[in-house]
């Protein structure tokens, strides 16, 4: 998603799980910003497992396996084409990926008619990637824990707070404009209250 205009400087305030808000400050203006969540087990991983059905090509077969992961590595062109892909997966008692055997890759199928016995938590990630707008042009990118989230500003700070100064860098702070006026209420009736029982005199 695109954010602010040309002249800008946008501020981009994002923050991962155990971990305080950062700030970047981008020289670019317009910017597309994103946060994406990935398994670091990769795309094909699953807590709970399930089935695979493939044609091995050096045993001449389908062959259904229940897994939690698995992975195709091409071994190349110069190879012989029975063995030119391998199948590599994570039995639901491993916690690496092994090779199997040649498959064809385009008759892999995935069910969910299986599981395994047992559960794996999944260990995720969040991605912060900031591009020049309009283009690929990476400009920023880190990741932290999962979850990450993101607020972007085109001014000092982004909307729906308010800027307050502050000693520490950059010399300000952007406090949740809501939570600040539902203090502002509070405060306010609690003197409404105090005068009303005339505890408090002014002159």
């Amino acid at each position: 998603m695109s954010y602010c205009n040309i002249g800008d400087s946008p501020k981009v305030y994002f923050k991962f799980n155990g971990q305080s808000k950062q700030i970047y400050s981008s020289k670019e203006s317009p910017i597309d910003v994103s946060m994406t969540d990935y398994s670091t087990y990769g795309a094909n991983f699953s807590s709970t497992g399930y089935r695979i059905n493939v044609y091995s090509t050096n045993n001449f077969q389908y062959v259904n396996l229940t897994v939690r992961n698995y992975q195709i590595v091409d071994n190349g062109a110069g190879s012989d084409p029975i063995f030119r892909y391998t199948l590599y997966v994570q039995y639901c008692n491993s916690d690496v990926l092994e090779a199997v055997f040649a498959v064809n890759p385009s008759t892999l199928t995935t069910h969910n008619d299986a599981s395994c016995p047992t559960t794996k938590p999944d260990i995720r990630k969040s991605k912060l990637e900031i591009k020049k707008a309009g283009t690929s042009t990476i400009i920023f990118t880190t990741e932290g824990d999962y979850p990450g989230s993101f607020e972007v500003a085109c001014a000092d700070c982004p909307a729906g707070t308010c800027r307050c100064e502050s000693d520490s860098y950059p010399g300000y702070c952007c406090q949740d404009c809501a939570s600040l006026a539902s203090q502002v209420r509070q405060i306010k009736n609690t003197v409404q209250i105090v005068n009303s029982k005339g505890k408090v005199k002014y002159g």
